[in-house]
This record gives structure tokens, C-alpha cells and sequence, in this order.
């Protein structure tokens, strides 16, 4: 018989400690079998730590037998903001029957076969790109991925359409809908419209019932025409992004440059989306949408995978796991795997992921040639000395000509957008004038592995994202980073105990949102009102 004791009473902090004591004790215990506990870069056997976390809470022992595993401990701890992973069993056949039971679990996700398409400008011709249907014909394959800006024939009878028009809409979703059906698979399709709005498709001729049929995505940055500017934007900020509902995975969708901005992904990821994925127009530098998007993989605990297509000499096909490792897919149309193979199908079987993670490169430490500002090392005390406090988390210091905003997020807190962006968007900096941009991560406790492997990376993106420098305190590693104008990060050397930062390359959301390279000083309040909406409407909900 299941126990009938309320588990909402079983808080964070019982889990923590739970956690400790496994660590001190190690007792014996089942071996997990498919579901477990993801905490500080650590895996740890989810059901055990459920039960050892109920003891914390009522003083008592609970039999394995009255608490279920899978997915109702998965939802267990996602409810208290942790991490989780839960490993499907690979099935070897399946009967009718047993489709039609899997068909009524909710709750069990089946293997998704995800195709990406490199298709570069060279490639967009018809001959091309039916050679290349025949091969998604010929393979197992439930969602084919394009490229912005891709060549598909049919886009030539729905030209510059108004993608916000009703008739439109539904034109380019009705063509879409063809070519699902015939290869038998979801698609998603990206164009441009008439206005400039660069748009993704999402089209599934064969949804069952309570999936998706079609979706739209419209780009925020970048771009000519931004779905910031639309004038009821905080009344479609839900419908657009509203995650994809496939085979029993939530999925989203990512535009080029949206994936450079951790909101964008964050919105889905507190929704519970399992994979986003991103369509590229190429053109870009590999090494910082290798980041960006594994940063945006470890944030929400999903797979990210990614194809470019454009005019580049060398365009990409990657992907990542929940836990920001990289991913190996199968060329369907070549012998080689080559993920750089021009007009090359990519195949991710997400159901044959291990879970591994893969670290951060190691990069030399080095000195600015310009330091207007010092920084200590090693105490966040000593930073924010003659520093007056505005707000939780968030203090002003004045140095020379300008004013230092530090923002200090303690734990996990770093990893997540709607921590982050409330701290560096909040309404009382906007008085202060010519503010520098200084983000502190704290952690009392850190795990090498879990810095090596996941936070490093976070840390880099979270400086390029945000054009400021970022400072890590913890009790086994000290680092401070920070971009240049080109947004490659930087690792700075400490010189007698103190970062010597360049305040000139801090100037956070005043040299994001301006008039220059697609993100315009408009389109600002309206991601302030984005990040509003993941605060308050998603993140307690």
C-alpha cells in the first residue's frame, strides 16, 4: 500500500541534507535502474535520496514499497528545483498492444529520432533537395530540422507572405503539411516575411490526438522585424512560446542569434520542454554557439541540438544532452559522420543518449591590457566593501567616473535566467547612471567535476550574453571572466590577489539593447517584460 503522507512536506533543504547523508554514509541500497538525482554535476539514485529526504522531514523510516519511482519522483524534485534524469529502457520490438498501453502512459517518453538538415546556400536546389527526401523517406524519422533561410520548392508559390496574417499562416502550414505527410514525419521550416519577420513552422501532418499539428516561432534579435515589436507582444508572449508536444516529448523552438540570449531558452525550459532546437543561418563562429548552446542545455536540463545553413565556408551540424555533453550523430546520406558535410542528414536518436557530460576546454588565464578596476580574488566581503545595498542580491559601488552594479547569485541560482536577468534589468538601476556590470556566482560548496564539465561553460556565456564581467567565489575554485567586443570570452589572470577588469567592456544591457546589429533600444522593454513573465508566471508556478 502507497504511504498517503503529504510529500509537499518534504522541502529543498530535507532533500540537501538527505543528499549529505548518502554521501557521509553511503548505505546499501538498489542500484537505480533508470531514474536519478542530478545535484551539483553529481548523479545520485533519485528513489533512494526520495526516501532518505522523507526521513529528514518526518523522523522516520518509509519501505521502498509505499513511494513509487520514475516519473513521480522525477516530478517530486523538478517541484523543488532540482535536477533529474530519467533513462527510458530500451525496448526491442513493441507488439500492437504494447504501442496501443504505451499510447496511455502519459508519463513515458519513447524514443525521438531527430534528422537535421545542413543545407548551405550551394545545396538549395530542387534535384538536391529531393535526393535528400528520398533518404528521410528511407529512414526511420519523426522531425526533419531545416536551417534559416532554407530552400524547400513549395516556398516559391507562398513568397514573402505575412506570416502574422491569418490566410497566410495557414497557406504556408497547408504546403508544409504536404511534405509531412509525404516523408511521414514533423518538419520545421524556416522563411522570411514580406515585414522581415525570419519565422520557424512546426508542421506534423500525422499528430495524434493531444500533439501538436503546427506551431509558430517568430525571431526576437537579429533580425529586421522582431516579434518585440509586435504591440500586443505580452499577449502572445504564451502562444509563442507554447512547447511542441511530439511522441510525448515537449520540444521548442530557437532562431540563430535568439539561442545567444539565455531568456529565450529558459521560458521553455520552465515549462519542461525536453529539447530545443535551433535553426541557424551559418555565417557565425563556432566556438561561441558551441557555448551558447550548451549553456543552454545544462540551464534546462534538455537536449539542444543545432543546424546552420547560409553562405559560410564551414557550417555545422551539433547537439547536446540534458547534462550539456556532446552528442555523435549518424550521416544518413554519407559513409563518414562528418557533422560538416554539405547538404548532410543528421541523425540524433535521443533515446540512445548515456548521460555523459563533456568538459570545458581549458583556456590560459591572461591579464587586461586596460584595468580600470581591481577585484579581489578570493572574498566577495572585500568586493563589495563601500558598496551600498539596493536591493537582495544587488549593490551599487561608485569607482572613479561610473558606477559598479554588482549582482550576486548564491548557488545554482547563476544558472538560471529568471535569477539572473531580474538583477541586471531591475528597475531601481535605471536612475543610476553609467553603470558597470559585475556578476558574482557564489557557492559555499563546489564541485570540481560539476565546474570542469557544466558551470565553467555557463559562467563564459553568461559574460557574452550579458557583456559584463562574472566572478566565481567558492571553497575550492576562484575565476573571474569576462567578453570582449566580439563576445569571445576571457579567462583573467589574478596578479597579487586581484582581477584587473576592464570596465570598458562591462557595459552590460546599455550595450545590448541599442540601435546597432539587430537588437534594438525598443525592443528592450519588452524583453524586461519577458523576463516579468519567467519570474512571476512561470518560475512559481
Amino acid at each position: 500500500m502507497k504511504q498517503t503522507k503529504d510529500w509537499k512536506l518534504v522541502t529543498r533543504e530535507h532533500v540537501i541534507c538527505a543528499i549529505k547523508r548518502f554521501v557521509e554514509e553511503r548505505p546499501e541500497y538498489p542500484a537505480a535502474r533508470s531514474t536519478y538525482l542530478i545535484y551539483e554535476g553529481k548523479k545520485y539514485p533519485a528513489k533512494h535520496i526520495r526516501g532518505m529526504a522523507y526521513r529528514e522531514a518526518f523522523g522516520i523510516e518509509i519501505g521502498k514499497d509505499e513511494y513509487t519511482g520514475g516519473m513521480e519522483t522525477v516530478r517530486f524534485f523538478e517541484r523543488l528545483g532540482f535536477e533529474t534524469l530519467h533513462i527510458e529502457k530500451p525496448r526491442l520490438e513493441e507488439t500492437p498492444d504494447e504501442a496501443k498501453e504505451e499510447g496511455k502512459r502519459s508519463d513515458k517518453k519513447v524514443k525521438l529520432r531527430v534528422c537535421m538538415y545542413l543545407q548551405t546556400e550551394n545545396e538549395q536546389e530542387e534535384e538536391l533537395f529531393e535526393k535528400a527526401m528520398r533518404i528521410v523517406k528511407a529512414n526511420k524519422v519523426d522531425i526533419l530540422v531545416f536551417p534559416e533561410f532554407c530552400y524547400v520548392p513549395f516556398l516559391a508559390d507562398v513568397c514573402f507572405p505575412n506570416i502574422l496574417s491569418e490566410r497566410d499562416y495557414h497557406s504556408f502550414v497547408e504546403k508544409t503539411e504536404r511534405l509531412s505527410r509525404e516523408l511521414g514525419c514533423a518538419l520545421i521550416v524556416n522563411s522570411e516575411d514580406i515585414k522581415g519577420h525570419i519565422y520557424s513552422i512546426y508542421v506534423n501532418a500525422g499528430a495524434k490526438k493531444n500533439e501538436t499539428r503546427h506551431a509558430l516561432y517568430i525571431k526576437h534579435t537579429k533580425t529586421g522585424c522582431s516579434a518585440f515589436e509586435a504591440e500586443n507582444y505580452p499577449e502572445v508572449i504564451e502562444s509563442l512560446f507554447r512547447p511542441i508536444a511530439l511522441k510525448g516529448y515537449k520540444i521548442g523552438m530557437s532562431i540563430c542569434y535568439d539561442c545567444n540570449h539565455s531568456l529565450f531558452g529558459r521560458i521553455y525550459g520552465l515549462q519542461g520542454v525536453d529539447l530545443i532546437l535551433n535553426s541557424t543561418g551559418g555565417d557565425v563562429v563556432y566556438s561561441k554557439w558551441y557555448r551558447y548552446n550548451k549553456a543552454r542545455a545544462i540551464e534546462n536540463h534538455c537536449f539542444n541540438l543545432v543546424t546552420m545553413g547560409g553562405y559560410s565556408e564551414h557550417n555545422y551540424v551539433y547537439g547536446f544532452n540534458r547534462l550539456g555533453g556532446v552528442m555523435e550523430p549518424v550521416c544518413l546520406n554519407r559513409q563518414a559522420d562528418d557533422a560538416e558535410i554539405p547538404a548532410g542528414l543528421f541523425l540524433f536518436d535521443l533515446g540512445k543518449d548515456d548521460a555523459h557530460m563533456t568538459a570545458e576546454e581549458a583556456q590560459l588565464a591572461t591579464e587586461n591590457k586596460y584595468q580600470a578596476f581591481k577585484a579581489p580574488a578570493a572574498s566577495v566581503h572585500r568586493l563589495l566593501q563601500s558598496a551600498k545595498k539596493l536591493s537582495q542580491g544587488l549593490y551599487v559601488r561608485a569607482h572613479e567616473d561610473c558606477n559598479l552594479v554588482i549582482a550576486i547569485l548564491e548557488g545554482d541560482d547563476i544558472l538560471k535566467a529568471e535569477k539572473v536577468l531580474p538583477l541586471l534589468y531591475s528597475d531601481v538601476l535605471k536612475p543610476i547612471p553609467n553603470k558597470r556590470y559585475i556578476l558574482v556566482s557564489h557557492y559555499e560548496h563546489l564541485d570540481e567535476d560539476k565546474f570542469r564539465n557544466q558551470l565553467s561553460t555557463v559562467l563564459k556565456v553568461r559574460a557574452m550574453e550579458n557583456f559584463c564581467a562574472v566572478i566565481l567565489y567558492s571553497d575550492t575554485k576562484n575565476v573571474c571572466y569576462q567578453t570582449g567586443k566580439a563576445k569571445n570570452p576571457q579567462e583573467l589572470k589574478a596578479v597579487r590577489g586581484m582581477y584587473g577588469i576592464d570596465l570598458g567592456r562591462t557595459s552590460g544591457p546599455e550595450a545590448i539593447w541599442r540601435n546597432k546589429e539587430g537588437c534594438k533600444a525598443v525592443w528592450r522593454k519588452n524583453f524586461e517584460r519577458l523576463i516579468a513573465y519567467s519570474n512571476q508566471s512561470l518560475s512559481k508556478s
